[in-house]
């Protein structure tokens, strides 16, 4: 067991006397949210420079990531943000973190008048927010090492029980209103998905998760209460990963399964298996939710459909055999629609608290709906209420002209936004997953109505926005112009030419540079065939050169040749030739890491030789090989570190080019330092200098210059800000860089004071994400 997480399994009410917080306290949240890091001194960067204007993320995919606050709120997270939704005006309300690296799980009081946030990061808070006022009113902390899975209150509201991820698992049961941890253990040895309090059984709990279903008990005894876990033994039936369960009030556990019956759990052996007539499933696919609400027994599933059970039947359901099964029909059932996956579901509330049959669905497939389930026969059709890209964000286009913006889902869908009003246009989905986009300017398209998207299947699709008539209004469209495939897999990388006549795309898969005409309607001019993989690509000083970064750490950089010098009436084959320079990263990170350890060892071994020397001095030559023996005996146990370079090459992520250079960003053991290059370089023809120690001394071949940007995260954007003194950096972390660009000659960067901005993808659909476009 982890020493810093130690399991607490007893706990005696009577030998705790910390009253905790006083019950009117507050925190200061204005005080303690996690604030961009700005530099300091005259002329720094303000802490306000960059903020949160609007967020059109959700994360669709996150376990429990949909709740209730009263009949017109709602309650999500996306990136390192709170989010607060007005079902009716669609407005949203913003709360930061004050870990600042991220949400893990949220769950609403049953009076819903509090919610509690469980953060990511090292040692992450739990924050318990007072509802309506949004003040935050109580702080649980060291529950977890890295991030909460799960949080789910007590039936009462006294208690909140929290589940740890990797790598510690922990299970931990609070007295929240006084920040007291009562119990902890190990919830399991692998990912845990979900934990419950039983609603009829006070001290009883269940936690699902990878491949198992445990039962705990909160039992009580002259002692105090102990905390026991059961794990289910799942006998012949074949093991299961547990999403959605339900604790039924005479104290047996129905679940569900990935093959969509359902587990009628009595103790820790399951009495039955329910499935459908006809040798159907219950659902197709893993059953994600089950609930009994008002004598009805409602299970959703990945499938998309939600569907009502007898409870009496279930819950008296048993058979002879071992592993016979208990089929039975659903009262009631409704498909949500098509492509939808149903990841939870919340019950409504009315002003009154009337009996009420609405709920609200999150869907993986980026969708809120607000679905009916009562049996009538005049209930209302599922509704989609908000929509969001499910998954990574690929691409981001701003239009050239106005307040627009379009996006690439890794979910296939493109997405046009009106960001000063806040708004989403248009969105269209296409069957393969999506991977970059462009919004070309005037020199493509008088209107600038045209957006150009790659996909992972290698198909380019050319789209125009267009008003179409919609039962008698008229509403924004995307609609298809030209759809080619050029590549045999996924299309990494799009760029344009200044005058807008050539598009050029790159593939990983077929290592391949792909060359259209614009002008005649996106002709294909040809194609070259590289060494590797296309990365990064990006156009050279000059508009007809293309720079490409690949996949082993080698730029190329090819003519892009005009429409008339190439002859494809045999094939679309462009040869090269002698058209193309060539660079080949030379990795140096580990050289760097080297001198920096050397440097420390020399300095460290100046001040034992300098204590030495004072001892010979003041106490003698014994003295002196006394405590040489004991640091030499010392320095002789110590490892020292190996470094080598990389045995396979660091692949390119981007490519500046700025003024005769180019500089490059890359993953693995050079991630987190700019690299400046060139094609040409002055070493080329000069003798190999001589090491020396704690001094990395370049190559030929080797970068210009080292641009350290004290990470090793790696660096997926960099771009020259409009005005031209800053440069904005996009991190694989979600953090977004401001850098004062300093004048000289090269790309040079105020780097001992940037502005540290932590978004951690509150642009993307899930958490955390690389910032791909800045």
């Amino acid at each position: 067991m982890d020493e810093k997480y130690p399991e607490i399994l007893d706990y005696n009410p009577d030998d705790d006397t910390d009253p905790g917080p006083d019950p009117n306290f507050f925190y200061t949240l204005e005080d303690m949210y996690a604030r961009a890091i700005t530099s300091s001194g005259e002329g720094s960067t303000p802490s306000n420079f960059l903020t949160l204007f609007h967020s059109f993320g959700y994360e669709c995919l996150k376990r429990a990531n949909l709740h209730v606050l009263d009949e017109t709120h709602v309650l999500f997270s996306a990136g390192n943000y709170i989010q607060i939704l007005n079902l009716e005006t669609k407005t949203l309300t913003y709360l930061p973190t004050v870990g600042g690296r991220g949400i893990g799980s949220i769950a609403v009081h049953p009076s819903r008048k509090y919610f509690a946030v469980g953060e990511q990061g090292f040692e992450p808070l739990i924050l318990i927010f007072e509802y309506p006022s949004l003040k935050l009113y109580r702080i649980c902390r060291k529950g977890t090492e890295t991030s909460y899975a799960y949080l789910s209150f007590s039936p009462d509201g006294e208690k909140l029980a929290s589940l740890g991820s990797g790598p510690d698992y922990m299970l931990t049961i609070w007295d929240w209103k006084r920040e007291k941890i009562i119990l902890r253990s190990k919830a399991h040895g692998q990912d845990v998905f979900r934990v419950t309090f039983s609603t009829e059984i006070e001290g009883q709990l269940t936690t699902g998760g990878l491949g198992h279903i445990k039962f705990w008990k909160m039992a009580a005894t002259f002692t105090g209460l102990k905390l026991q876990g059961e794990l289910g033994k799942f006998g012949r039936t074949a093991i299961s990963d547990i999403e959605g369960y339900v604790e039924l009030p005479d104290g047996k556990v129905l679940s569900g399964s990935e093959w969509g019956n359902m587990l009628l759990w009595d103790g820790d052996l399951i009495k039955c298996e329910l499935t459908s007539t006809e040798n159907k499933n219950c659902h197709k696919g893993q059953v994600q939710e089950i609930f009994l609400d008002e004598g009805e027994l409602i299970t959703a599933g990945a499938d998309g459909c939600v569907k009502i059970w007898d409870f009496e039947t279930i819950d008296g359901a048993d058979v002879v055999e071992e592993d016979a099964m208990f089929p039975m029909e659903p009262m009631s059932e409704m498909h949500v629609g098509e492509g939808v996956s149903i990841v939870s579901m919340c019950k409504t509330v009315t002003e009154n608290n009337d009996t009420n049959s609405m709920w609200l669905a999150q869907d993986a497939a980026g969708g809120i709906w607000r679905l009916d389930i009562s049996v009538s026969l005049t209930k209302k059709a599922p509704e989609l209420i908000q929509s969001y890209h499910a998954g990574p964000i690929r691409g981001v286009a701003p239009c050239p002209y106005t307040h627009m913006s379009a996006s690439m889902g890794e979910d296939g869908t493109v997405r046009v936004f009106d960001y000063l009003r806040k708004h989403t246009l248009v969105r269209k989905k296409y069957k393969s997953g999506g991977s970059c986009i462009l919004w070309p300017g005037r020199n493509v398209d008088s209107k600038m109505v045209t957006l150009i998207g790659g996909f992972t299947d290698g198909v380019i699709r050319v789209m125009t926005l267009a008003y179409a008539e919609q039962e008698s209004e008229w509403e924004l469209k995307i609609a298809l112009q030209h759809a080619l495939k050029p590549h045999k897999g996924e299309v990494t990388a799009m760029i344009i030419d200044d005058e807008g006549k050539t598009l050029v795309t790159g593939s990983a898969e077929d290592c391949t540079l792909f060359f259209f005409d614009i002008t005649s309607n996106y002709m294909p001019i040809g194609f070259m065939k590289l060494e590797a993989p296309v990365t990064s690509m990006s156009w050279s000083n000059s508009s007809k050169r293309v720079l490409c970064g690949l996949s082993t750490g080698v730029v190329l950089e090819v003519e892009c040749p005009d429409p008339g010098e190439v002859d494809s009436s045999v094939t679309y084959e462009i040869q090269p030739g002698s058209k193309i320079n060539r660079y080949e990263f030379k990795s140096i990170g580990y050289k760097i890491q080297k001198a920096a350890f050397e440097t420390v060892k020399m300095k460290k071994e100046q001040e034992q030789q300098d204590r030495l020397d004072k001892i010979k001095v003041d106490e003698g030559e014994e003295a002196y090989l006394e405590e040489k023996k004991v640091i030499d005996e010392a320095n002789a146990g110590e490892e020292t570190p190996t470094f080598e370079p990389p045995t396979v090459p660091n692949k390119i992520l981007k490519i500046l080019p700025h003024e005769d250079k180019f500089y490059l960003s890359l993953d693995g053991t050079d991630a987190g330092s700019l690299y400046e290059c060139t094609f040409n370089d002055p070493l080329a023809d000069m003798p190999t200098p001589k090491s020396l120690r704690g001094q990395w001394v370049r190559l030929n071949g080797e970068p210009l210059r080292v641009i350290d940007m004290a990470t090793d995260t790696t660096i997926h954007e960099i771009n020259l800000m409009q005005d031209g003194s800053n440069v904005m950096v996009g991190m694989g972390d979600g953090t977004v860089r401001v850098h004062k660009k300093l004048e000289g000659k090269g790309l040079q960067l105020d780097l001992p004071s940037p502005y540290l901005l932590t978004l951690v993808a509150v642009l993307t659909a899930s958490c955390p994400h690389s910032i791909r476009d800045s």
